[in-house]
């Protein structure tokens, strides 16, 4: 199937999810910027968007991992936490076939079911052969065996998940010298939402509790158990610190202060 044909079915398919109002407003909004943005870059008039603090999730697994010796082949292995309707892997997959670049075999998880049943019915459009598959899973509860993956993405998932528990499943689902790629909500995404809600209690509320959360578990390096709470703030050298006792390591850091990026390496078990 051709670029414009393959994202004519997926714009189709998308627009029937749509109309049926069960999927979420936000996963609607990043298939049609990843569609979009695919769409620019292979137009080659210069249209493709530039990321910034609130369009940064294209490329989907940030172009400088590159650096960190991990070499995509076809035997190998990816997951991604807390998938979205599978937007972010139709995006590396593209990628992938764009570049000549060998496939590797990908797994999308999310706990809720409208959005594994988007990821799957987007599936079919893809032209993936079989090398991509979508399942209903916990975050902390991974039902994979140990070292089953060479890289596992988990954007915008941390703020939400206990976190060591999480990191723990991670870090034993990875092979040695796998890296794990986030993406977090840092302090000045809440306090920016804070400002824009001044008049309105509810929302501001709702940004606050995760800076309160977050400075907890800043003074006290607990992640706080009240349902309240359970949301929060972090910086990539909170989530690096966590991390460290689950026996992953700091490799790299991207993004923006928003809503910066963290890699980090397996580098033995």
């Amino acid at each position: 199937m051709h670029d414009d044909q393959k994202n004519t079915a997926l714009l189709g398919e998308l627009h029937r999810w749509e109309q049926s109002e069960s999927v979420n407003p936000y996963i609607s909004e990043m298939w049609r910027y990843t569609l979009d943005y695919h769409s620019a870059e292979e137009s080659g008039d210069g249209s493709v968007p530039q990321a910034n603090e609130k369009c940064d999730a294209i490329p989907y697994v940030p172009r400088a991992l590159s650096s960190l010796g991990l070499d995509l082949v076809e035997s190998s292995r990816v997951l991604d936490i807390g998938c979205l309707g599978g937007y972010g892997l139709y995006d590396l997959y593209t990628r992938c076939l764009r570049d000549r670049l060998e496939l590797p075999s990908m797994v999308g998880i999310d706990i809720d079911e409208e959005s594994i049943a988007m990821a799957n019915a987007m599936l079919p459009h893809w032209g993936a052969s079989g090398r991509v598959d979508f399942r209903m899973m916990n975050a902390e509860a991974l039902d994979f065996p140990d070292a089953s993956f060479d890289l596992v993405i988990a954007r915008l998932l941390i703020p939400y998940v206990p976190i060591r528990k999480t990191l723990e499943e991670i870090a034993r689902v990875m092979r040695t010298g796998g890296v794990a790629v986030f993406q977090l909500h840092g302090f000045r995404y809440y306090l920016d939402g804070c400002r824009r809600s001044l008049t309105r209690p509810r929302q501001f509320f709702y940004y606050m509790r995760p800076i309160v959360s977050g400075m907890i578990h800043v003074v006290s390096g607990r992640q706080p158990g009240n349902r309240w709470l359970s949301e929060m703030a972090l910086e990539p050298a909170g989530l690096e610190r966590v991390a460290r006792a689950a026996g992953l390591n700091a490799a790299w850091r991207g993004g923006f202060a928003v809503k910066p990026i963290v890699a980090l390496k397996a580098e033995g078990k």
